[in-house]
Formats: structure tokens, C-alpha cells, sequence
């Protein structure tokens, strides 16, 4: 469960609960936790034709989605690229005996 989302779900809470809260306030309040918590569970994982389907290639890193926050700044864009994302592998330096060049002109 990803804890941020947890703290901006508690903090809107709050705001429309400004006072102290009743019993039947704090039995609301727990559920929408739980369908919160619910939704970051089941959103955790997208496979890899639903990641397709949002428009996320299978080669994407995480720092893709951290140039995408910077470029768009919507979170729920982030956290849907992060759950499709790959972690960094360092390139592996590829030699070849030789090479062909071909110029067309």
C-alpha cells in the first residue's frame, strides 16, 4: 500500500471532518481507508497488455516516470507509470569484431 496515497486520502478526511468525530463519522472514515487500501492493492500490479493499453511501452524505467511527473505533474499518471515501470539496469557494453558501412548517396 503506498503510504503517500494513504496520507492524502487521511488528509482529505479530515477536511470534511473538521470537528470531533462520531462513531458513525469514524465508522465511514475506516471504510474509506479500507476501499482506499483495497485500491492500491489491486492497482499495484498491471500487467503487461494493461500497460499497453495505457500507452506504456515494456522497456519503460523509472526514471521514464520521473521525467513524465516533471513534464505533466499529475500524480495519477505517475503512479500508473510507476506500477507499468521497470527497475534501472545499467546497459551492458556490446563489442563487434567488425563492422559494414554502407553510405547511399
Amino acid at each position: 500500500i503506498n503510504a503517500e496515497y494513504m496520507g492524502t486520502v487521511f488528509n482529505r478526511i479530515i477536511e470534511v471532518f473538521p470537528g470531533p468525530l462520531s462513531f458513525m463519522e469514524i465508522r465511514l472514515f475506516a471504510l474509506v481507508l479500507l476501499s482506499a487500501a483495497l485500491h492500491c492493492a489491486v492497482g499495484a500490479a498491471f500487467d503487461s497488455a494493461s500497460c499497453l493499453e495505457l500507452g506504456f511501452s515494456e522497456t519503460l524505467t523509472v526514471s521514464d516516470c520521473n521525467k513524465l511527473k516533471q513534464a505533466v505533474r499529475d500524480e495519477d499518471l505517475y503512479r500508473e507509470c510507476l506500477q507499468c515501470s521497470n527497475e534501472e539496469t545499467k546497459p551492458e557494453k556490446i563489442m563487434f569484431r567488425s563492422a559494414v558501412l554502407e553510405v547511399c548517396q
